[in-house]
């Protein structure tokens, strides 16, 4: 089998994020109706345990999903991917072993109010451990993983509408969510039989304890990258009631569509950019590295800024008038898409290919363990918003960290562009909200029109500036319409 060669950044980008988008337009479609069926205190339960599920899950896999995409890109060679592959995905089915021990536990001694809903939501953590997910994308097949995502939360949907009909349907509710999240791994792991080289030698070669020293420095980093919302609802639960983790989980999902669709290009760049940091082209690198967060400062304040003027029609919108606690969550919890984007992109893209998995674990550890002092001690006063404070001033912390000890790793230095945005992204506040005030329309049509006319005025602005990076976009897709056409 000979290697197919990589397609493009901006394609394997541009894939990312139809990967993304289907992941935010699926949930847009249902979560509304969810939310109305299902109410806060079933939305609330379901949530509840699978974040404790998702969060058993992180610890249990040692950081293989960030690990094994850094290895796999590594591979000189289809017998190393290979070997790499069986390895990885045979360390991480004992560490299961590991997580069912923890769920019996949990079931045994814990207090949980609905056993059989519990070990059907912890059943994620055995399938999403067979997906290999940090295969494709350490091989930057980002083509496959989106029409796969696509086709399995269509069946999703299907599932949803066809089977949760009233308040106690909370196992087909759970069911839904198993099948949209994870329900794609069984045909990954169906697959990975391509990426098999098999001869009499390979079964001599296997050595899990290689990558066993390595996981461990990556284990903490990929603990705090993963944290949130996961870690936040699943303490909540314990702390709060159902009704709060409702509210709660319903905020965070429009904060994390944003953050996982700026997020696309860290996963694209992540292979990629360890394979440079690997052949020593730190030109390159750097390039890269500098090009993705002037991108994020053109676009994370002005959706932030949006974000914080609609937030009232997209609750109503999409959860409906029984989820109105969670507008001040959603306005509070709304820098996020900053903060955690930048977090991330500095964390994976930037120090991780350096190899400084030491110092990335002491500092995210560091922010996860304030995250959780600082929510906990706000809720007394706050309740369930006191977690979305704490994240936010976790995040704040944690980016301060990393110039500070680090500032040299990082290319990025804060220039005239990046004020430009900021200036722009304020102007456009200021519209927006004069336009949010005076208009009395649907909240569907109010929520369509402050985002295309804050969208459009600031694509316009800056390309009447000249901006590099919408030159640069305009360019492209300019070219993808004439090869079309």
């Amino acid at each position: 089998m000979s290697e197919r060669p990589k397609p493009s950044i901006f394609v394997n980008y541009l894939y990312s994020i139809i990967y993304i988008l289907s992941g935010i337009l699926f949930p847009l479609l249902t979560f509304p109706y969810a939310a109305r069926v299902m109410q806060a205190e079933g939305i609330g339960i379901v949530g509840h345990y699978q974040s404790v599920a998702s969060y058993i899950s992180i610890l249990v896999s040692l950081g293989i999903p960030l690990y094994g995409i850094k290895e796999i890109a590594k591979t000189k060679n289809e017998i190393e991917r290979s070997r790499s592959l069986i390895e990885i995905l045979l360390l991480h089915l004992i560490m299961d072993v590991v997580a069912i021990v923890i769920v019996a536990l949990l079931v045994i001694f814990g207090n949980v109010d609905n056993v059989g809903l519990f070990l059907l939501m912890n059943s994620y953590i055995v399938i999403n451990t067979i997906g290999c997910e940090w295969l494709y994308k350490g091989i930057e097949d980002f083509k496959y993983i989106s029409i796969r995502n696509i086709i399995v939360r269509a069946l999703a949907v299907l599932f949803l509408f066809s089977f949760v009909k009233q308040k106690d349907d909370v196992f087909q509710y759970a069911i839904y969510i198993l099948i949209s999240t994870a329900g794609g791994n069984f045909w990954n792991f169906y697959r990975i039989r391509k990426y098999l080289v098999w001869n009499k030698d390979f079964y001599r070669n296997i050595c899990i304890s290689r990558h066993i020293k390595i996981i461990i420095r990556v284990f903490p980093i990929h603990i705090a990258l993963s944290s949130f919302p996961v870690l936040s609802i699943a303490i909540l639960g314990i702390v709060g009631k159902n009704e709060e983790v409702g509210y709660y989980v319903a905020a965070t999902k429009f904060v994390m569509f944003i953050v996982v669709v700026v997020g696309a290009l860290s996963h694209v760049l992540l292979p990629r950019l360890s394979g440079l940091y690997e052949r020593k082209e730190k030109a390159e690198f750097n390039r890269l590295c500098a090009k993705s967060l002037d991108s994020l400062f053109a676009t994370c304040p002005l959706v932030c800024v949006l974000i914080i003027i609609s937030a009232p029609e997209l609750i109503s919108l999409f959860c409906g008038s029984n989820f109105f606690p969670s507008v001040l969550t959603l306005r509070l919890i709304s820098p996020v898409v900053i903060s955690l984007t930048l977090v991330k992109m500095i964390a994976m893209e930037i120090l991780y290919p350096q190899n400084h998995e030491i110092f990335l674990s002491v500092v995210m550890t560091f922010g996860v363990v304030l995250e959780v002092l600082v929510s906990l001690s706000l809720y007394k006063y706050y309740g369930h918003n006191g977690f979305a404070i704490g994240l936010v001033l976790s995040n704040l912390l944690t980016i301060m960290l990393f110039f500070i000890f680090k500032r040299d790793k990082i290319p990025f230095r804060f220039q005239s562009v990046h004020v430009r945005y900021l200036v722009v992204t304020f102007l456009i506040f200021f519209i927006c909200e004069f336009i949010h005030e005076i208009i009395n329309i649907p909240a569907l049509l109010k929520v369509s029109f402050v985002f295309m006319v804050g969208a459009g005025l600031y694509l316009l602005i800056l390309r009447l500036m000249k901006d590099a990076i919408v030159v640069e976009l305009q360019q492209k897709m300019m070219a993808m319409l004439k090869r079309w056409c």
